[in-house]
């Protein structure tokens, strides 16, 4: 038993929340009193002794004989009468003073109890305290763990973001490369192309030169711009320039003006040299025409 904490309940001395004071204090009062009460009662008990002792020996003594003359008072009962008499005030003050310490010990046990009490409120207030700080705790923990999430979904949506910038890099990056193939193809294209039509015109030119037709020459290198025109056809390369169109400098080069009565002016009247234009518009050779004034 901890000698600090006296008559308190087991809980409030398991607890160790009683002021080290108040305790002190209210075991050394309890104490006092205790003995006083206990020093009180034995005192009571001497006396009550005495006091049977003296009324059994004023018993036990022989009557005075009858009829003869009383003897003097006894100087001895007297000195006992007083010494009763004092001893039963010393009994009536022991009394009172036991009531008294009785009613000392009375306080001082509502004491205990109120200190009881107060240290039950302490106790209670403490767990009360107690809860609330792990219940802080609790928010404290589901707080950080929340603001762990938020970091790691921050994070997550950083490096979401950085792979969708460099997903967006690296397809422009292949659209420019294909947009750069593609021109680059269609520049070797049409330059090929060109080739071919130059060449073409100049096949044209020798067989519009040539006489004689049914010479061998004239008829292989008619076969051979037949040829061509198919190459042509297959890389969808359109022939560019008719008579009755209405004339259009990106696509014909007038080469003469002629007056004609059934014909308006600005179209066509004759094609010298045909042009030709690739799939996407672009002229590869213009037409040479003749236009009506």
């Amino acid at each position: 038993m901890n000698p600090f904490y006296p008559g308190f309940s087991p809980q409030a001395r398991r607890q160790d929340v009683v002021p080290r004071a108040v305790a002190v204090q209210v075991a050394r009062e309890r104490d006092a009193y205790a003995r006083e009460l206990q020093a009180a009662r034995a005192e009571l008990a001497r006396a009550q002794r005495y006091i049977r002792a003296h009324a059994e020996r004023s018993v036990s003594a022989p009557s005075p004989e009858p009829l003869r003359e009383p003897p003097a008072p006894d100087e001895r009962l007297d000195v006992l009468r007083a010494e009763l008499t004092e001893c039963r005030g010393e009994l009536a003050a022991a009394r009172e003073r036991s009531r008294e310490l009785e009613a000392d010990l009375r306080r001082s046990e509502e004491r205990r109890e109120r200190a009881v009490a107060a240290v039950s409120e302490l106790t209670e207030e403490v767990a009360r305290r107690d809860a609330e700080i792990d219940r802080s705790r609790d928010a404290i923990d589901a707080l950080e763990a929340s603001a762990r999430q938020r970091a790691e979904q921050a994070e997550f949506i950083d490096h979401t973001e950085q792979l969708l910038r460099l997903s967006a890099d690296i397809e422009n990056i292949k659209r420019r490369r294909q947009v750069e193939l593609d021109l680059n193809e269609r520049d070797t294209r049409q330059a090929t192309i060109s080739a071919f039509v130059s060449l073409r015109e100049s096949l044209t030119r020798a067989l519009a030169g040539a006489r004689d037709h049914e010479d061998p020459w004239y008829t292989g290198t008619e076969a051979i711009l037949r040829q061509f025109d198919s190459i042509l056809e297959q890389l969808d390369v359109t022939l560019v320039g008719a008579p009755g169109e209405r004339f259009d400098p990106t696509m014909h080069q007038a080469i003469g003006l002629v007056s004609v009565d059934d014909v308006r002016s600005g179209d066509i009247v004759s094609v010298q040299r045909p042009g030709f234009a690739f799939a996407d518009g672009t002229i590869a050779s213009p037409a040479q025409v003749v236009v009506a004034r």
